[in-house]
């Protein structure tokens, strides 16, 4: 029987380089989330659902249809093999202006979602490594933003703005970052202080370096959190705007716009209205659902 032989370095803890380190935790944090979505069977069904309503929207070019070409002698047609949800009230075919209302909706969530998430990024980056005056200046102005009723404003600005996309995409964007900030600027509270910090501040390394690698890294679970949230959000708030009449101008559809037109024809053809605001339910759900797990499995985890 061979003897095993115990020595000093049989109890030296495995080094690993920084690289392999951050791959270590990637994986870790990939497989968290991938346990987090297999124990949760209404949020595999929300990424499928995402999956189809996004592909469908993508593909709605291959429809023989233009989603705006109006026909007044076919309009308010039953389902048929030729129109799969019938026509509006001009003719148009409505399930082709759903798949173009998608590509709108999920547009402007996803857009307006991008400018959210990096102004609050970097807002609340800066403000919480600062610290100090400057953290009290800029969060008062967050109290501000966030005190001013900015639906209100949203509309004001959008009643004397050429509306459009790309306005209204902007315009959401630049009125729903604060949340995100105040968000990033608690975990840059928090890890600040944490000693990895310190010891890259001690051996020289630049703010901008320490924000990058150190608290937006760390802080990255949140704003993924955030980022989902804030894209139904956006879609929800788009819907508002364009049931209201200050989003999407017609004839462009959205699935907001949808429900506005609908309600011409709400009594003798509630359809009209259920079908856009069912894609809209769904859409907003899976959503929140996706986020509600993604809260569970990204936990904060320090990356030094």
């Amino acid at each position: 029987m061979s003897e095993i032989t115990i020595t000093e370095e049989s109890f030296q803890p495995l080094k690993l380089s920084p690289e392999e380190r951050e791959q270590a935790a990637g994986q870790g944090t990939l497989d968290q989330v991938r346990r987090a979505f297999r124990a949760n069977p209404f949020a595999i069904a929300s990424v499928v659902l995402l999956i189809l309503i996004t592909l469908s929207a993508l593909l709605a070019p291959l429809s023989p249809y233009d989603p705006d070409q109006m026909d007044l002698a076919a309009k308010y047609e039953d389902i048929s093999p030729a129109h799969w949800l019938g026509t509006d009230n001009y003719g148009r075919d409505y399930f082709t202006r759903i798949l173009y209302g998608g590509q709108v909706s999920l547009a402007v969530g996803f857009f307006s979602m991008l400018i959210s998430t990096v102004i609050g990024t970097v807002y609340g980056t800066v403000s919480g490594y600062l610290g100090g005056r400057a953290d009290m200046v800029m969060m008062r102005l967050v109290d501000v933003l966030l005190s001013i009723p900015s639906f209100l404003v949203i509309v004001m600005l959008n009643a004397v703005m050429t509306t459009n996309v790309v306005t209204l995409i902007f315009i959401i964007g630049i009125f729903s970052w604060m949340s995100v900030a105040r968000i990033v600027r608690s975990e840059a509270m928090t890890l600040k202080s944490r000693d990895f910090v310190l010891a890259s501040r001690g051996l020289g390394g630049s703010s901008w370096w320490i924000a990058q690698k150190h608290i937006i890294r760390n802080a990255s679970s949140q704003i993924i959190v955030s980022a989902s949230l804030s894209i139904a959000k956006a879609i929800l708030l788009e819907s508002v705007l364009s049931f209201l009449g200050f989003g999407v101008a017609p004839p462009t559809s959205s699935w907001g716009s949808m429900l506005q037109t609908a309600q011409q024809s709400l009594l003798y053809r509630p359809q009209m209205a259920i079908y856009p605001g069912i894609m809209i339910l769904l859409t907003v759900l899976s959503f929140n659902i996706i986020a509600d797990v993604l809260r569970t499995a990204l936990e904060p985890k320090l990356m030094k």
